[in-house]
């Protein structure tokens, strides 16, 4: 003898069983809207395979794209010869374009090579007339102008020797400091540097105190991109990270062989990272009216073309770097 159908409570055991007969209103209401039902799911599923897979791509895209202005981004690469190949590959990927242009002048002025400055000249004026970068402003001496206007102006005068506008840090007039970095664990290669108290009064006393206090010997040096090594003094257990206020003035640039002070990446932009500088082995006109410019050497830069970044399918030629000794002189 079968037992009879019941239905159970909801209260008792067995009620948590879904109810899925024709007559339940659910489950007529899902065959009236099969249709919507299944647009939803697709919605959903869409959706979520959006949310997996686009930040994954963008992730690729971008590396890519790093790996692309690695590759080109090289002295040799913005030479006359050279030059026009360097653009048109990069030309496809308008990430990196402009950024490119901007590390080709620095390349073509430290190099002379005014063929490869006057094709340039071409790419920047394009790029100064690009609406969606001209958001990107230095300090100039008409107080904050366009990025790719400022690089303009800095290529014309390298055109054009009789340019009442220069593109030189004057001669440091403050104290000047002796410093030495081993590269290799071999190699001694001894700097001195005088700074600019007028331009750069806090990042210069930071500086000096950290010196007479050797706060930053021993400690390594870091490159950061191609354009310099930082060095950063040890932070002291428990003590809370400080920074400095960004000291900006027109005529003090990110030159070859110029200390500047590194960004608060943690902080404001207009706050410095005090307990590290950096020594510039290469020309940063990007950095111009970024960060603060409280030096520059006055001997040894002609040893700085030894530092340069070879490229990613070159052996980098330092694998360690320690400063060793530091003092002020006066």
């Amino acid at each position: 003898m079968s037992a009879a159908k019941t239905n159970l409570p909801s209260h008792e055991a067995g009620a948590h069983i879904p109810d899925l007969s024709p007559e339940n209103p659910a489950v007529t209401w899902a065959k009236e809207n099969k249709g919507y039902l299944a647009f939803l799911l697709l919605v959903i599923t869409v959706t979520a395979s959006w949310n997996y897979f686009w930040p994954r791509y963008k992730r690729q895209d971008l590396g890519a794209s790093w790996s692309l202005y690695q590759e080109l981004a090289q002295p040799a690469n913005f030479t006359a010869d050279k030059i026009e190949e360097t653009l048109s590959r990069a030309r496809g990927d308008e990430r990196i374009f402009p950024w490119l242009v901007q590390t080709g002048v620095s390349a073509a002025i430290q190099q002379e090579d005014l063929d490869a400055l006057r094709i340039l000249r071409g790419e920047l004026e394009k790029l100064a007339q690009d609406p969606d970068l001209e958001g990107f402003r230095v300090v100039g001496d008409a107080g904050l102008e366009p990025l790719f206007a400022h690089t303009l102006a800095r290529v014309d005068q390298a055109l054009d020797p009789n340019s009442t506008r220069e593109f030189v840090n004057p001669a440091p007039t403050g104290p000047k400091v002796r410093f030495t970095v081993q590269v290799n664990g071999q190699d001694d290669y001894t700097f001195e540097a005088g700074l600019y108290p007028e331009a750069a009064p806090e990042a210069c006393a930071w500086f000096l105190e950290a010196a007479r206090n050797g706060d930053l010997v021993g400690r390594p040096g870091t490159r950061q991109g191609s354009f310099s090594f930082q060095f950063s003094a040890e932070q002291p257990e428990g003590s809370e990270a400080k920074s400095l206020p960004l000291e900006v003035q027109w005529g003090f640039f990110h030159l070859q062989g110029a200390l500047w002070l590194s960004r608060d990446t943690g902080g404001k932009p207009t706050e410095m990272k005090a307990g590290a500088f950096e020594l510039g082995i290469m020309d940063a006109p990007h950095l111009d009216g970024q960060t603060t410019v409280f030096g520059h050497l006055t001997s040894g830069a002609e040893q700085l073309a030894g530092f340069a970044y070879q490229g990613p399918d070159q052996p980098d030629p330092i694998d360690s770097m320690i400063l060793t000794s530091i003092e002020v002189l006066e």
